[in-house]
């Protein structure tokens, strides 16, 4: 029952967690199978090799990772050398702390019903333990024990606690994600090769619901995430420009569209082009706006965001300043080859030259594929085999354009999205990773450039991905009954995160407004939770109340004799009767003569005809005042 126990908690963690630390806690669980006998320095000595290996391959256990491993680790060590009622109490408990760390990096649905499972069976396994302190005999998972009016009054009880109890999202102790959790591809800088790395991954990175009946269409489906403008070679990086600090302000009814963003991307915030303005929920959460657009939340995410947005018209050109080489300057190496390719259309006008450039990009056979070659350089790219990913195509376009004298720069976010009709919203995944370009024109201002959908516009316009086998681009197919149950299933677990995992203080204060309570804030909801928790103590006392059992003085007499005579080593099991406790307390070298009289008086009260309710109490007063040496 242990193991079966420590599995089920340990299965679910140890798929998030790194191969090493399956493979410690593997071999630990083979020496617990093994019964191998361990001396007490052993057991020490892995305890402190297991910590220190955790603590090298993290550099810190400050992280989910870490911490997750370190628990997990010291339940198989526990397993170990679990051999008292003690030993089998803690390892219960670090069970425990094995489902609540699996929270950490799963908070779905499936997650959250896997949660309930282990916590089932972590109650009836602390029956069970309760039953072995008190030798009674062991059963075998038996849920109709879960059926007491205790445990149906902590059922409402526990919903209770998730409505009204007050929700704070202050980070526990620092504890941060690793860069194992976050997304390649959306950091302060850009390399070929990151974004490509994800073509393959199914990862959901956020969902997208459209409000007013917006219907877009699959060129209008590009996601801002960085804005790119120094440039070295191949590398991309953000400036140091100038944030604005955007106060909480929550959107009107009329939002154009609603992002749910898991908490990998750092501090980073998804929107579409044109957006005016967002509001986050929790409406806490600060952040702030650049001058080019983009988003980015103050402090790391650690929990799912809901990322309103207002889309809104074009406000027309904004003059850059009279400084430009933030949008101008370049770090490449200048061949003979792009030089003669810049010449070729200096005089013209900026329109022109974009038209040039896009032009020589869509007539010279490039090709759009995740098998690229190492370009060493630049030039290499655009005068050698000339097969790129959507970065390659980005990074190199920036750079022939600034040399033309266009500013320009560099976008990373997402483009596409996979439209859920089950739940009627759009989910983007990692593999939707795309990086393209804004160009600086005088009559327009910042206008989208991709050239991806020059090389491959079936990967812009027909929503194609890649097939993994052929490195072809495979357009969407019509959906199977497995591609249809998956889709359904999202939509429900879409929907449980929006009504349960996304459930904050703003939800509780908007449904404590429906009491109509006059301060709404979080001292309302502690009034309400504390309100609600005191019902279910009172139904709680009143129902314990009732099944209260009620004993005569001879039966309580008996109880205290029994418990003294504990004390004497001996130990009196379900099945037994008085006269067997006599006969094991003879067996002793010296037989207790007042404990031996005591029982004598009992069996009499309990089993005879003539016992009154005096000497019942007597007998009560005798065995209370009894005292028993070992």
């Amino acid at each position: 029952m242990m193991y079966v126990m420590l599995l089920c908690s340990l299965a679910p963690l140890l798929y998030e967690l790194p191969l090493s630390t399956t493979g410690i806690c593997a071999t630990l669980l083979l020496l617990s199978l093994s019964q191998t006998p361990l001396s007490f320095w052993v057991l020490q000595g892995l305890a402190v090799a297991t910590a220190a290996f955790v603590y090298f391959l993290n550099e810190t256990f400050q992280t989910p990772e870490a911490a997750s491993s370190l628990i997990a680790c010291a339940a198989c060590l526990k397993a170990l050398s679990s051999k008292t009622h003690r030993d089998q109490m803690i390892l219960l408990m670090i069970n425990l702390l094995l489902v609540m760390c699996y929270v950490l990096f799963a908070q779905t649905l499936l997650s959250t019903m896997l949660l309930f499972v282990n916590y089932l069976i972590f109650i009836l396994r602390l029956f069970n333990l309760q039953k072995q302190k008190l030798g009674l005999p062991s059963t075998a998972l038996n849920f109709k024990q879960l059926l007491s009016p205790e445990t149906l009054i902590a059922l409402p009880l526990l919903i209770a606690l998730f409505i009204f109890f007050p929700r704070f999202t202050t980070p526990w102790g620092g504890m941060g994600s690793t860069a194992a959790n976050q997304v390649m591809g959306f950091s302060e800088d850009l390399n070929p090769g990151q974004i490509q790395s994800l073509a393959e991954s199914e990862n959901i990175a956020f969902r997208i619901i459209f409000k007013n009946n917006l219907q877009p269409n699959p060129e209008f489906l590009y996601f801002r995430g960085a804005v790119l403008l120094q440039n070295k070679e191949w590398s991309w990086k953000n400036a140091n420009r100038q944030l604005k600090l955007v106060p909480p302000n929550p959107l009107s009814s009329d939002a154009s569209y609603e992002i749910l963003l898991e908490p990998r991307f750092d501090k980073i915030l998804f929107t579409l082009d044109s957006t005016q303005q967002i509001a986050l929920q929790p409406e806490h959460l600060s952040f702030s706006k650049s001058d080019d657009g983009e988003f980015n939340l103050r402090w790391s995410a650690q929990s799912k965001i809901k990322i309103n947005g207002l889309l809104g018209p074009n406000e027309g050109p904004i003059p850059l300043n009279d400084e430009k080489s933030d949008v101008l300057q370049t770090a490449t190496a200048i061949t003979p080859q792009m030089q003669q390719l810049v010449d070729s259309f200096k005089n013209k006008t900026e329109n022109e030259k974009l038209k040039s450039l896009l032009s020589f990009f869509g007539t010279n056979d490039f090709k759009y594929s995740t098998q690229t070659p190492a370009y060493a350089s630049i030039n290499d790219f655009l005068f050698g085999e000339r097969i790129g990913f959507c970065e390659h195509f980005s990074a190199s376009f920036a750079v022939l354009a600034r040399l033309a004298g266009l500013p320009a720069r560099v976008v990373t976010g997402f483009q596409g999205a996979e439209y859920n009709s089950f739940g009627s919203f759009y989910v983007v995944r990692d593999k939707h990773a795309h990086a393209w370009n804004e160009v600086y024109l005088s009559a327009k201002g910042w206008t989208r450039v991709d050239v991806t959908d020059l090389v491959a516009p079936a990967r812009i316009r027909g929503g194609a991905l890649f097939n993994k086998q052929s490195d072809s681009l495979l357009l969407p197919k019509s959906l199977g009954f497995i591609e249809r149950g998956i889709m359904a299933w999202d939509a429900v677990n879409n929907r449980f995160n929006l009504m349960l995992m996304n459930y904050n203080l703003e939800n509780q204060v908007a449904l404590v407004e429906q009491f109509s309570l006059s301060k709404i804030g979080l001292t309302s909801v502690s009034r309400v939770f504390f309100v609600v928790v005191a019902l279910f103590l009172i139904l709680f006392w009143g129902v314990s109340l009732g099944n209260k059992v009620t004993r005569d003085d001879t039966a309580k007499g008996y109880l205290l004799l029994n418990q003294k005579i504990q004390k004497l080593g001996i130990h009196r099991a379900i099945h037994e009767g008085p006269n067997d406790l006599r006969n094991s307390l003879l067996k002793l070298s010296e037989p207790p003569r007042k404990v031996l009289e005591l029982l004598d008086r009992y069996i009499v009260l309990r089993f005879g005809s003539n016992a009154s309710p005096r000497e019942a109490k007597r007998f009560y007063k005798d065995a209370k005042a009894l005292k028993v040496y070992k």
